[in-house]
């Protein structure tokens, strides 16, 4: 019943005090919308589980050599296998990227992920129809396929029979369905198909350590702990080394948990956001406060006449406390919705493709968290207001004849002034802290952009092809197809150059890892050879990325399979393999030792370096084969043309299917797409953060104005009296102006001093840009004395503007 008349007392009295609700739940609810937000998307992709049971225990292993990462062997995965104390099971996969179906309905391009037949089992996730095909099928080429429940759905119609069915891939027939999914099924990201392994069941082909490709995906037992993987994977290594040389000197195996596969790169900038809008809601609570301490002071009559007719100190804190928690309310409410439009518009500017179990959504735990920060943020507002009355402050109030002024007197408003000005103070810090890292991360991200990847990506339109083995079968037959469909690609108006690549740069996709050899090098100095990352390429490549040539020549047309093998290497791998000698003319091998498959290459020809898994990462160490003399299916073909790249989109498919009806054609996009795909997450993080600076440096200049404002209607008597003795209106305009920038300038002093200690340990998230950055500390006190200054203006002239006339009619 108490609390019932508590609530209808808050509601009267806030419907008399329209103007302050609004502002106090407008100011609220704009910091507890990008918290909302901004929650939501660290709730998905780094607090959600993954949808496998006891998904803590998965890990994803890949070899290193030289420092450089790379991928595993069909072998390597056996030997995981046999270290069955620390796995329960181990599955190898790669990400194979497309299938063209055909055959049996509209021709679609659907996502594959090449796998041996246990990934199923590792996941802890069993087809829903089916099973998986059979182990022995991993060392055939009778290709057996699990379907995921969309596709099932979208193109067999949810047919309860197609286990047996049989697909079209790639124009091949003959790829048996033997499972389907259960409903939102994904790995590693997103695949419609799960095909079998189907190494060669050639004996020399599978004993092939150095035949690399994919990952591995591994459950650790119950009670394994990831350093004790660690260990046993280093004592794997050692002895692999010793029995295989040739394949297996310098490498070595690391293990991170499989979480670290989806948002590894993004978990620094998710947490800072997440602080930075933290702050914001500081920012807002003091606002809040201010208010609160306002309005507490304009009731100091009403409160005193209360207690002096028996209402006990609680009954007014816990009145105080249910208008804090309304107020919460009503801006909870409406900063859900804000931060549902927030959430919708963190979903468009994530630019990574995420499997459907990490959509960005205003989840229950979001919503928990919404209600939680709104009722932090009340209680944090009306901390100071409540501890004011529970003093016993107000006492003297009964005692005034004077109105709640003349109750309060000089001292009274001297601490009033004192402690609002204290948290317009801190509120001032705290927009500092957020500007500095704001400015960081923006300065972070144009150093970022400006870093040359090592080619030209104005101009350019790329598309994708996958060549199917038994439609491709070999390397002459890729060869032919690559060699016509760029001799009709290079005949188009407005394209300049033609050209094939097996993998862009900055496109996302893994890299081709080699192990290598140099010509005349001792077993022992092999260990501290790195991968080296293999392109394949036509002819004109180099020359379509305009990637500058350092010494020799580029690839050529007269590098064909029949002559002799030859190679290009980049800057950053010549200086690795050739300290200070010139590498062309000398041999290396590019794969294992003991694969017949892999003849010694001569260096003909050095290039610029060209970055390829981010622009903030070193160059990796490219070798580039001819087109001619190393198979490949799966091919980016790049088009430079001489206006907008996309005008030739449409144009490009014809061609493909000139030559093959059946051939998959996908992926097709400008360069500078991709390239804006690989720095999102810096970008939306200066840009989140720039957004926060704003708006809690517009919150700070609100609690700028809200003071000096309140302080001019309170000393309206104290400010006649001023110009009756002869100030003029500008004294009384700098004697707030000071005021206020008095305030701004602490503010900023004690903001800048916290916002060092935020550069420091902001400086791994920085790119070309050091934590103490001279622009942004110099610029952001300046946008701050800007925006304070504004704040003060409007007070300023309304003390100008008060008459001697007005003084004996104010209460003091």
């Amino acid at each position: 019943m108490a609390l019932r008349d508590d609530l209808r007392v808050t509601l009267r009295s806030l419907r008399r005090a329209p103007s302050f609700a609004a502002v106090a739940v407008l100011t609220l609810a704009l910091a507890i919308g990008p918290n909302a937000a901004i929650y939501s998307a660290v709730d998905a992709l780094l607090l959600r589980p993954l949808p496998f049971p006891a998904a803590e225990r998965l890990v994803r292993i890949e070899s290193v050599r030289g420092g450089e990462a790379g991928s595993v062997s069909y072998r390597e995965v056996e030997d995981f296998r046999a270290l069955d104390r620390i796995f329960v099971g181990v599955a190898k996969y790669t990400d194979q990227g497309q299938y063209n179906a055909s055959g049996d309905g509209r021709p679609e391009e659907l996502p594959s992920t090449i796998t041996t037949h246990d990934l199923f089992r590792v996941l802890g996730v069993l087809p829903r129809l089916g099973a998986p095909w059979p182990a022995a099928l991993d060392r055939t080429r009778d290709f057996q396929l699990v379907v995921s429940h969309e596709l099932w759905q979208r193109r067999f119609g949810g047919d309860p029979r197609i286990v047996g069915r049989s697909m079209t891939l790639d124009g091949a027939p003959g790829y048996t369905i033997v499972g389907v999914m259960p409903p939102g099924f994904a790995f590693p990201v997103r695949s419609d198909l799960y095909r079998s392994h189907g190494i060669s069941p050639d004996a020399a082909a599978y004993e092939d350590r150095g035949n690399r490709g994919g990952w591995a995906v591994a459950r650790l037992r119950d009670g394994v702990t990831l350093a004790q993987a660690r260990q046993a994977l280093d004592a794997l290594a050692g002895r692999l080394e010793r029995e295989y040389a040739a394949s297996n000197t310098g490498v070595g195996y690391r293990v991170t948990p499989l979480r670290d596969l989806y948002a590894g790169d993004a978990r620094p900038y998710l947490l800072l956001v997440l602080g930075a809008v933290a702050l914001v809601l500081l920012v807002a609570s003091a606002n809040v406060a201010n208010l609160l301490l306002a309005r507490v002071f304009d009731r100091e009559r009403e409160i005193g006449v209360r207690l002096a007719l028996g209402a006990s100190r609680w009954r007014a804190v816990r009145l105080l406390l249910v208008e804090s928690v309304v107020l919460a309310t009503l801006a909870g409410a409406l900063g859900l919705g804000l931060g549902a439009l927030g959430v919708r518009a963190l979903a468009t500017l994530v630019r990574a493709e995420l499997p459907r179990w990490l959509s960005i959504e205003l989840s229950g735990g979001a919503l928990l968290f919404t209600a939680a920060i709104a009722l932090a943020a009340a209680l944090l507002a009306s901390v100071l207001p409540a501890l004011r009355i529970g003093r016993g402050e107000l006492a003297p109030v009964l005692r005034s004849g004077g109105g709640a002024r003349g109750a309060r007197g000089a001292s009274g408003g001297v601490r009033q002034r004192r402690l609002r000005s204290a948290l317009v103070v801190g509120e001032l810090a705290l927009a500092v802290v957020v500007l500095v890292g704001a400015g960081l991360l923006l300065r972070s991200f144009q150093a970022l952009v400006r870093t040359p990847a090592g080619f030209d990506a104005d101009a350019l339109l790329t598309f994708r092809v996958e060549l199917g083995w038994r439609a491709y079968p070999g390397l002459e037959a890729t060869a032919r197809f690559h060699r016509e469909l760029l001799a009709r690609l290079g005949a188009l108006p407005g394209v300049q150059t033609a050209a094939m690549l097996d993998n862009l740069p900055l496109s996302g996709r893994p890299r081709t890892d080699a192990v290598i050899a140099l010509d005349g090098q001792a077993t022992e100095a092999q260990r501290a050879n790195p991968y080296v990352n293999v392109r394949v390429a036509s002819p004109g490549a180099l020359a379509a990325l305009r990637v500058p040539l350092v010494r020799g020549r580029f690839l050529a047309e007269s590098d064909a399979d029949s002559a002799p093998a030859v190679v290009v290497v980049a800057r950053a791998t010549a200086a690795r393999l050739w300290p200070g000698r010139d590498p062309l003319g000398a041999r290396l091998l590019v794969g294992s030792a003991d694969s017949t498959e892999r003849p010694w290459r001569t260096v003909v020809g050095v290039v610029d370096d060209v970055r390829h898994d981010a622009l903030s990462a070193p160059p990796a160490l490219d070798v580039w084969v001819p087109y001619a003399q190393w198979r490949s299916g799966g091919a980016y073909y790049l088009l430079r043309t001489r206006g907008d790249p996309l005008a030739l989109a449409r144009r490009a498919p014809e061609l493909v299917w000139a030559i093959d009806p059946d051939q998959s054609f996908f992926d097709v996009r400008p360069m500078r797409d991709r390239i804006a795909d690989r720095v999102w997450v810096p970008r939306l993080a200066g840009v989140l953060f720039g957004g926060f600076g704003a708006l809690a440096a517009a919150l700070a200049a609100l609690g700028v104005f809200a003071v000096l404002g309140y302080g001019v209607a309170q000393r309206t008597r104290e400010l006649g009296v001023r110009q009756a003795l002869g100030a003029a209106p500008g004294d009384l305009v700098r004697l707030v102006f000071g005021e206020g920038m008095r305030l701004a300038l602490l503010g900023g002093a004690l903001g800048l001093g916290a916002a060092v200690g935020l550069a420091v340990l902001l400086r791994h998230l920085l790119h070309g840009v050091g934590p103490l950055d001279p622009p942004t500390l110099l610029a952001v006190p300046a946008i701050l004395a800007a925006v304070a200054g504004l704040a003060c203006w409007i007070p300023g002239r309304r003390a100008a503007r008060v008459a001697p006339a007005d003084a004996p009619r104010a209460d003091w």
